[in-house]
């Protein structure tokens, strides 16, 4: 489905975001991208095999002592596999799940996280006559694994504590 009269021709871009922002590469996309991106997570997800051995992971996310509510958090398996989210509760907790399933795969995980919130947007979609920016929430440099800082290791452990600084 594509949206013209709400996205004039004029309009081409707002901020690509994958489902875990470990995979990002922030650049500009055609507006209908963005809004068919929840569609394709589902299919994507829905997609993988009932093989996968996994062990419950939950935890909790506070930035500056504060919990973060409706963060994404992606749980990457360092020597490969099916990546796990979870979007963060209003009291900053969450619950990984992989492939449709609960828990993430054992082993060491890079960890990011991600909250922004785009400015721009009219409350029937349209592009104010600004365009669009995004502030982020939770500091950028926790969306990449290589700036992020943060790991897992899942198998004992299976319960994780995220406290983020706002530097």
């Amino acid at each position: 489905m594509v949206i013209r009269r709400a996205f004039p021709s004029s309009v081409t871009s707002v901020i690509k975001s994958p489902p875990c922002p470990s995979q990002a590469t922030w650049e500009a996309v055609p507006v209908t991208r963005l809004l068919l991106a929840p569609l394709l997570l589902i299919t994507v997800a829905g997609c993988s095999g009932d093989e996968l051995k996994l062990v419950p992971v939950e935890g909790h996310v506070t930035l500056d002592g504060q919990p973060v509510a409706d963060a994404g958090v992606c749980f990457e398996p360092v020597d490969g596999g099916p990546v796990g989210s979870a979007t963060t509760d209003a009291g900053g907790y969450f619950s990984i799940n992989t492939a449709n399933r609960p828990g993430a795969i054992s082993g060491k995980h890079y960890v990011t996280l991600t909250k922004q919130r785009m400015l721009g947007l009219n409350s029937d979609g349209s592009l104010g006559l600004n365009g669009v920016t995004v502030e982020w929430i939770v500091p950028q440099r926790y969306t990449k694994k290589a700036t992020s800082g943060l790991t897992a290791d899942v198998g004992e452990q299976t319960t994780f504590r995220f406290d983020l600084e706002n530097r």
